[in-house]
């Protein structure tokens, strides 16, 4: 995206650069924390989702190529799937539903279960795949973010499969 200057002196195309951008992924980035740590304290995992929402949304503003524009696209998608299965107290087990095990997500193997824990888990990895696939400080700055909201959503969504998550994560490092 070009950054041209017009004659009244405003920049035009794309998003935020330099210090606007700074400013906009502090503030997104205070909002996703401080609602997953708000969320994982009073447990609402729906709380974690929404203060994350506008950081993925201004992900997907900012990406530019086409793998981690479409990341960041199932990112946003993902996460307000996530908030309408909270919202409206969709369980599902896609496990039982699909009778299939473990599936491989970005080389990640991701066994099936509760589709919100699914859903976040799916969302970390899409995480993963911006931090190493972008450019710029800032999409990193958001993946890292994002990827932390993610884990305090597990955490607060399902404990018991947060332990099993962190255990293959484990496993995969040391692979």
């Amino acid at each position: 995206m070009s950054d041209t200057v017009r004659r009244d002196g405003r920049s035009e195309g794309g998003p935020a650069r330099g210090g606007r951008a700074f400013l906009y992924c502090l503030a997104l980035t205070v909002l996703a924390l401080g609602g997953a740590a708000a969320g994982v304290w009073w447990n609402l995992p729906v709380l974690i989702a929404a203060c994350a929402l506008p950081a993925a949304v201004y992900e997907l503003i900012r990406t530019e190529g086409l793998s981690t524009k479409l990341a960041s696209f199932l990112l946003v998608g993902l996460m307000a799937a996530e908030l309408a299965v909270l919202v409206l107290g969709i369980e599902v087990d896609l496990a039982k539903i699909a009778g299939i095990g473990p599936i491989v997500v970005g080389g990640y193997r991701l066994p099936l279960g509760d589709v919100r824990v699914v859903g976040a888990a799916v969302m970390a990895i899409l995480s993963v795949v911006l931090f190493m696939r972008t450019r710029g400080i800032f999409t990193k700055w958001l993946a890292v973010v994002l990827f932390a909201s993610s884990f305090a959503f597990i955490y607060s969504a399902a404990p018991d499969e947060f332990g099993r998550l962190l255990g293959l994560a484990e496993r995969s490092i040391r692979n």
